[in-house]
């Protein structure tokens, strides 16, 4: 049983997938850093602002913001305290007008836009990071030291690590400059050293700490300054990670976050709170509002009021009852302090599954899926034993979906700024499997994976093919698009779903679709045709025609499956939804009758953890016959595309074909052999006759750890100029980093090419023989100079040293000559405006230029459009100055064809053809 409206806060963010794991150095929760560029004498600054402000306000437990102040067009306060650093930074980024954001480093827009990318902003909240930052502060009267510890999973080489002194909120009693604004948010006061940052280089799980001192300055309201730094690729713009010190407490790590509990039960749960400041701290302690309790269940914490000491902690006690519903809550408890400092609240959170869940419904992937909840509120047979469960890797590790007798899977595509293609995850897929291996069953609503698996353009994995063809038996026709667009609106096209005469799940379904695209709405529809030797059986055809299957049904004799080329979002009634989830329970839930072979995997995963370079370590599964006939396993193998490598060996029970009685089983052993210090992931296929399960995958993963001696190891196994390509004539440099993650020190006595055609490679840097001390790293440089247009060249660096694990270390190189590209340039009537891309025709990336004539800054609105006239990006919408602009555009997410460039210049309009080919 679901409580709707206390859901409905947590469905859109899909519940805990913003899981904090709270341990020490494991990957952090993704922060997204946001810059704003403005200047206290701009309108359309002013005009902007506010509405940019509140848009951020909503966002900040993802986004952490930070503003700079430019020059132009005109006066500005923090801009004259500091016109290096504001400048400079301006510069980094060659943004010529404001107002203007950067997020994360390299997506660029209108503040008055910045709504349009709120499915990216909202994708943090379900993304990790390998690098964690924590800082810490100390002040003496106005003398301030900073330490900035970084660590990180994965190797860092030649990033940039950022700290900026920032005012939280600056207040003046007449405005400052000349567009009538009075206050300032997240105002930039001074970066650690300066703008250019710190060079930061860290192994895999390395931690480096940095120390700044500066002074608070007599203008500063000392109780709103806090620090933020983060981490920056100068050569892509790209960050990586960001945090930011303002005063908090921190929950210590909980033990056993994911608990199950009897119906009718009162669990209680303790929780360490530390004040980690300097000083004496209150803090208000709170079940949070963002918390999901089903119905009749509560959560209380105990004391809601603490005072502590520095870093002294307490003990809080969270008190939560069930009722006799089956349910997933998950608990967020927020302590706040209570301070008129520069502050920010900190949580924690835990889960509670009832322990004798039958069904979970997965959310976190399908904005509607209130419809789901709602149908299964009148279904009270299924609802009393109903969990719904966010779907994301602690849950499903947590409480695996293999423990459930029917499984619900739902995905949509959806408008977030533009349409959003959202369909089944890869790891979906394997999860599907598992439960049909195990006799389990599933129901499937998901309107664009057939889509997603068969154009061309998003390069799905081959799982996605063989998911269809091979494990569900069943071909996939096309995509029916169901909208269109005119004017820039998208209108969705009204369809029908209807099903099949006699099917116990579709019979008598008549459900009119998107004629209410308010309550929901399905971009695609996949259609799918049945071949003639598949045990699928149609249950749905989309407007009474029985060519276009919408979904399906299987049943191996132990599990069931239902798949639906639909999403219920989209009909127009809840008596459909509620209808067809009945008769889809109801065949679900009926008992399967057994025949033929079974097989019964022991694992689904093998982790080997951290094996020593150098060494190997062996891991067994079994396979076992649970079916009344001869299984026969016809293939069994470790795919080499799945271990490039080449560190897992199947060493034991890889004989093929192998033949299992009833109620026998097989080992099979595999030896993991880490070539370096980095993780790695491969898989087992298995191939055969079982009627629950033809294809099975054993997924591997482990990760090699530093060995004796020296080891070698580097950032990238290939050095690739492709993307862009280099014309004849030009040259680019790229840099590859070797590191040594052993115990002693990397002698490197030769670096040399041992393949180079026509000698277009050279080095530029890093090749002489030397020393690469313990945990540090080497930097090497190399020059693609092609001498021929349009053609592909190779080389291989060897590189010979004392390393214990490659004696001799290779990288290949790839690089490819491209051929001289156009330049087209426009010139407006008046001759005061010029634009042209570079290249034009583009493939993935290029540049606009333009030049503003006279005296006077102007109003610009630069748009890229279609063939039909559709906007497809605004490129910049700014007051710019007299003079030469340069913009980056992206054109990887594009289909070849012939764009447009619209200029607006307050009423004079230049249009550019703009080619994309690939």
């Amino acid at each position: 049983m679901i409580n709707l409206k206390r859901y409905t806060s947590i469905v859109m963010i899909a519940i805990c997938m913003i899981f904090c794991t709270h341990l020490s150095y494991a990957d952090s929760p993704k922060k997204g850093l946001l810059e704003e560029f403005t200047n206290a004498s701009c309108g359309p600054c002013a005009a902007s602002n506010p509405s940019f402000k509140s848009y951020v306000n909503n966002n900040l437990d993802v986004l952490i913001p930070i503003v700079f102040h430019p020059n132009f067009p005109g006066t500005d306060p923090f801009n004259a305290e500091n016109p290096t650093m504001h400048n400079g930074r301006t510069s980094y980024y060659q943004v010529s007008g404001v107002p203007h954001y950067v997020f994360l480093g390299t997506v660029r827009g209108h503040p008055a836009s910045i709504a349009n990318i709120g499915s990216s902003i909202a994708a943090l909240r379900t993304q990790m990071s390998p690098i964690t930052i924590n800082i810490n502060e100390t002040r003496t009267g106005s003398n301030a030291t900073v330490d900035v510890e970084v660590h990180s999973s994965q190797a860092l080489a030649n990033k940039k690590l950022r700290i900026c002194v920032v005012e939280q909120n600056v207040v003046f009693s007449t405005p400052p400059g000349s567009n009538g604004e009075k206050e300032f948010p997240w105002v930039v006061r001074k970066m650690l050293p300066d703008h250019n940052g710190i060079t930061i280089n860290l192994a895999a799980d390395e931690t480096k700490k940095f120390t700044q001192n500066y002074t608070l300055q007599s203008g500063w309201d000392k109780t709103k300054i806090y620090i933020v730094a983060f981490i920056q690729d100068d050569g892509t713009k790209e960050v990586y990670q960001a945090a930011q010190g303002m005063i908090t407490g921190k929950f210590e790590t909980i033990a056993d976050r994911f608990l199950t509990s009897a119906r009718n039960n009162t669990l209680t749960k303790k929780i360490t709170l530390t004040n980690p400041n300097k000083t004496s701290l209150k803090f208000d302690i709170v079940v949070d509002q963002t918390s999901f309790l089903p119905t009749g269940w509560t959560a209380t914490v105990s004391p809601t009021t603490a005072t502590l000491a520095a870093n002294a902690s307490t003990e809080l006690t969270v008190t939560v009852k069930t009722k006799d519903n089956a349910g997933f809550a998950a608990i967020i408890i927020k302590a706040t302090p209570n301070t008129t400092s520069a502050s920010s609240p900190t949580s924690a959170d835990f889960y509670i599954l009832t322990e004798d869940t039958k069904y979970a419904l997965y959310s976190g992937y399908n904005p509607w899926i209130t419809h789901y909840i709602n149908a299964f509120a009148q279904l009270t047979t299924y609802n009393k034993d109903l969990a719904v469960i966010p779907y994301a890797t602690e849950t499903i590790q947590a409480y695996p979906p293999t423990n459930f007798e029917v499984a619900i899977f739902s995905t949509s595509s959806y408008f977030g700024g533009n349409i959003i293609i959202n369909p089944l995850s890869q790891s979906m897929l394997n999860t599907i499997r598992s439960m049909i291996s195990l006799r389990k069953n599933v129901l499937i609503f998901s309107d664009c994976t057939g889509f997603y698996t068969y154009t061309a353009q998003f390069n799905a994995p081959y799982e996605y093919k063989t998911f269809f063809t091979d494990f569900l038996g069943v071909n996939w026709l096309r995509a029916d698009q169901r909208y269109t667009v005119s004017n820039n609106q998208i209108s969705v096209l009204r369809y029908n779903v209807n099903g099949v005469d006699g099917d116990p799940v579709g019979m008598n379904i008549i459900a009119p679709s998107n004629a209410n695209p308010q309550n929901g709405y399905n971009f695609f529809s996949d259609i799918f045709s049945i071949p003639s030797n598949s045990k699928a059986t149609a249950c749905f055809v989309y407007n009474n025609k029985p060519s276009e299957i919408a979904g399906f049904k299987f049943d191996n004799g132990f599990a069931k499956l239902i798949y639906c080329g639909f999403d219920l979002g989209a009909f127009d009634d809840q008596g459909s939804r509620a209808k067809l989830l009945s008769q889809a329970m109801k065949w679900l839930t009926t008992t399967t009758s057994a025949g033929g072979p079974k097989i019964t995997l022991s694992n689904s995963v093998l982790n080997f953890d951290k094996v020593q370079v150098g060494s190997s370590k062996e891991m067994s599964f079994s396979i076992k016959n649970d079916g009344d006939k001869d299984l026969i396993i016809s293939k069994l193998y470790n795919d080499p595309d799945y271990d490039p490598d080449g560190v897992f060996e199947i060493t034991d029970g890889g004989t093929t074909p192998v033949t299992i009685k009833p109620g026998n089983m097989i080992a099979v052993t595999v030896k993991f052999t880490p070539k370096s210090a980095k993780k790695y992931d491969g898989s087992i296929f298995i191939t055969s006759n079982a009627e629950n399960a033809k294809d099975e995958v054993v997924n591997l993963v482990a990760e090699g750890a530093p060995g004796a001696g020296a080891q070698i190891s580097s950032n990238k196994q290939k050095l690739e100029w492709t993307s862009p390509k280099v014309k004849p004539g030009k040259s680019m440099n790229k840099d590859v980093v070797i590191f040594n993650t052993g115990s002693d020190d990397l002698v490197i006595s030769e670096i040399k090419f041992t393949q180079n055609d026509n000698n277009v490679f050279s080095f530029v840097d890093g090749s002489d023989p030397g020393t690469v001390p313990k945990d540090d790293s080497r930097t090497i440089t190399i020059k693609f100079s092609p001498n021929e247009e349009n053609k592909k060249y190779e080389g291989t660096i060897s590189i010979t040293s004392n390393a214990k694990n490659f004696p001799t270390f290779e990288i290949q190189l790839v690089g490819e000559s491209d051929v001289a590209s156009s330049v087209s340039e426009v010139i407006s009537e008046n001759g005061l405006f010029k634009i042209k891309a570079t290249p034009n025709p583009i493939t993935l990336s290029g540049k606009i230029d333009f030049t503003l004539g006279g005296n006077t800054p102007k109003n610009i609105n630069i748009q890229l459009i279609d063939m039909s006239g559709k906007v497809i990006s605004s490129l910049y919408e700014q007051t710019a100055n007299p003079g030469n602009h340069q913009l980056d555009i992206n054109a990887e997410s594009l289909s070849s064809g012939i764009y447009f460039i619209i200029a607006n210049i307050e009423g004079t309009r230049v249009n550019l053809p703009l080619i994309i080919n690939k």
